[in-house]
């Protein structure tokens, strides 16, 4: 609903920076209203022109060419140059680099806040996997812990037939049988009775 400046070169630039022009105020303003260029050849004779700036900043602008910065049909500000002391305006074909420029900005600025937007759902992403990571490890937790009370053997193997979870009574079963390590062992390695592979 108003602009500032958050860059300004030249004399009275950093004075710039602590003033906020209303919504329409100023030829900014205007230009940030209405989405087309201005050039003003006579700032001081120009009803748009806000010259409280120019009391703030010492400038004392003689004339001004500014042009909106647009994305997708929103003005995200505006870009403007100003002409101290020479004698007479800014030629039209002066306005076609500072459009290119402001162009330029536009998609700058809108490849930023896209930027940010994908890092903060990145970031939201990330703690989301980091809870379902913590919740899945204590889930995994209390099945391991009912798994490794009971005395019956139980063994979990993945696609492959490679053992992936053995409780007490299971290593002590493949170890009794084989002299083996069982962890990521084929199945058939572990239990080498016909009648386990057949199971």
């Amino acid at each position: 609903g108003s602009l500032w400046a958050p860059a300004a070169t030249g004399a009275g630039g950093t004075r710039l920076k602590d003033l906020r022009l209303a919504k329409g105020e100023g030829v900014a303003g205007w230009v940030a209203e209405h989405g087309r260029a201005a050039r003003v050849d006579h700032a001081g004779s120009d009803p748009r022109f806000a010259r409280r700036v120019d009391d703030a900043t010492q400038a004392y602008t003689r004339s001004l060419l500014a042009v909106p910065i647009q994305s997708e049909g929103r003005c995200l500000g505006v870009l403007e140059v100003i002409n101290k002391r020479g004698i007479g305006g800014f030629r039209a074909d002066e306005e076609e680099p500072l459009a290119a420029l402001a162009l330029l900005a536009g998609a700058a600025i809108e490849n930023a806040r896209l930027l940010e937007a994908l890092d903060q759902r990145t970031r939201a992403l990330d703690a989301e996997v980091a809870r379902a990571s913590v919740d899945a490890n204590q889930s995994r937790k209390r099945l391991e812990g009912v798994l490794f009370a009971m005395e019956d053997a139980v063994i979990a193997a993945d696609g492959n037939g490679l053992a992936t979870l053995l409780n007490r009574s299971a290593q002590f079963l493949t170890y009794a049988l084989t002299g083996l390590e069982a962890m990521g062992r084929p199945l058939a390695e572990l239990l080498p009775n016909p009648a386990f592979g057949q199971a």
